[in-house]
């Protein structure tokens, strides 16, 4: 199973869990309150092994038929856990990308090959959908239905309203699967609790060169120094219509008294 997937569960398990015993809050200190993920520009070995020494729990390299193999170098390399960022790959690349090491593929929907859907054993690699705000409430509530393990939204670039964070939590509550959220690298203490309050999972930063990279330690920082959360974090479950029983009876009342006249 794929690590990234492994750490989504673990952390969807501590939500769930009450503290409870030495046991429980020793395996709690092992697990980060968001996992931090970097995004790469461009394969960048550089910015990679930046980015991990930052304290990246996973790194993303763009990935694209005609990169394939120079971003494997990444791939293999040992300082964190890569997965590829999906550019107009084809179905026959996606082995490929296995025999690399790639831990997991991030892929937009309008892009990624049917194939990426195909039901993978124990071995196989994390999924995450890219969701956009923007969709129709309507397609973006059919990826609870796919067979991809995590989504993930662009929360947008400062400043982040109120109104930004509503949009993102209208797409996200449409989806019981874990969220991700591309944020801006100077995310503030309270925007981190926001978020993390809200059942963002993990946070993703765009990384263009190892400056950028460096800068992720102040996020991960940020991160590991929450406060434990007061009450337990929901996660916002798929919005589905639906008639209530006291509608449907109110309308058979009225059908015995047209009868009864």
């Amino acid at each position: 199973m794929s690590k990234l997937v492994k750490q989504l569960e673990k952390l969807a398990r501590g939500m769930d869990q009450p503290p409870m015993g030495f046991g429980f809050h020793a395996a709690q200190a092992k697990t980060p309150a968001l996992l931090t993920l970097c995004l790469l520009d461009k394969e960048n070995p550089k910015a990679a092994a930046a980015a991990a020494s930052a304290g990246a729990d996973f790194i993303a390299v763009p990935i694209s038929p005609d990169n394939l193999k120079d971003a494997s170098t990444i791939l293999k390399a040992e300082h964190a856990t890569c997965g590829a960022f999906c550019q107009n790959l084809s179905a026959e690349h996606l082995p490929a990308l296995k025999k690399a090491g790639c831990d997991f593929v991030v892929f937009e929907p309008q892009q990624a090959p049917m194939a990426a859907l195909r039901d993978e054993d124990d071995e196989g690699i994390g999924k995450v959908l890219v969701l956009d705000g923007l969709m129709e409430d309507s397609l973006a509530a059919t990826a609870e239905q796919l067979n991809v393990d995590a989504v993930l939204l662009d929360i947008g670039d400062p400043p982040l309203t109120v109104q930004r964070i509503m949009v993102f939590q209208r797409t996200a509550g449409l989806t019981s699967k874990p969220v991700l959220a591309v944020v801006p690298v100077t995310l503030s203490s309270a925007e981190v609790e926001v978020l993390r309050d809200m059942g963002v999972q993990g946070l993703v930063v765009r990384v263009k060169d190892v400056k950028s990279a460096e800068a992720i330690a102040n996020l991960r920082k940020t991160a590991d120094g929450l406060a434990p959360p007061k009450k337990k974090r929901l996660k916002a479950t798929a919005i589905l219509p639906k008639i209530t029983v006291r509608a449907a009876a109110e309308d058979d009342e009225e059908e015995e008294e047209e009868g009864d006249e």
